[in-house]
């Protein structure tokens, strides 16, 4: 949810002040998931990613694995008893209810946290920057409005996408409903 009402935010501005913003968490985070980034990780680390740490990779959303190792290398103080934490890597129609991870027990986490390390953290967030960076020279060099990310197209991240539902399925039925007593009458 968070990553498209930042983007939303983005393009508001962009159509609102004719300024140019860009939500790079919406389009940097779904390539991070993806694996598409961890090349540029490795060569920071001076080493290929384990398949364990790959698979962790896949499967690891919030405060797991990634973001808790930026946590220990930018705010180690923050950071509690992570090493003990149990793995939660749910499979998507879990990770699709709302507050999934709180519900189940997990303290909002998703992902390997015990598994983070300030290394990873380091090279992991070095890769990321210079991406981020290349991507707002980019965006900075073309004068037209940005896309919309792949993640805001999916309707259900959008927020309100339930209500929205609803609202259609209530006047999809009505509609049915109506056409139905309308041919039974005549």
């Amino acid at each position: 949810g968070h990553l498209v009402a930042l983007e939303e935010a983005a393009h508001g501005i962009e159509r609102r002040y004719g300024m140019k913003m860009v939500s790079l968490s919406s389009t940097l985070i779904p390539e991070v998931l993806s694996g598409r980034l961890w090349h540029r990780v490795e060569e920071r680390l001076g080493r290929a990613l384990s398949d364990a740490e790959r698979a962790m990779l896949k499967g690891d959303t919030h405060g797991g694995f990634l973001e808790t190792s930026f946590m220990l290398k930018l705010r180690p103080e923050l950071v509690g008893e992570h090493q003990h934490l149990s793995p939660f890597d749910p499979p998507l129609l879990t990770r699709l209810q709302t507050d999934f991870a709180m519900r189940q027990g997990r303290g909002g986490y998703v992902g390997y946290p015990a598994a983070a390390s300030v290394e990873f953290g380091e090279a992991a967030l070095a890769a990321f920057v210079e991406v981020a960076y290349e991507r707002m020279a980019a965006a900075i060099a073309n004068p037209k409005r940005e896309r919309w990310s792949a993640v805001t197209r999916w309707p259900f991240l959008r927020p309100g996408w339930r209500r929205t539902f609803w609202a259609i399925v209530t006047v999809t039925v009505a509609v049915l409903i109506g056409i139905l007593i309308g041919r039974i009458t005549a």
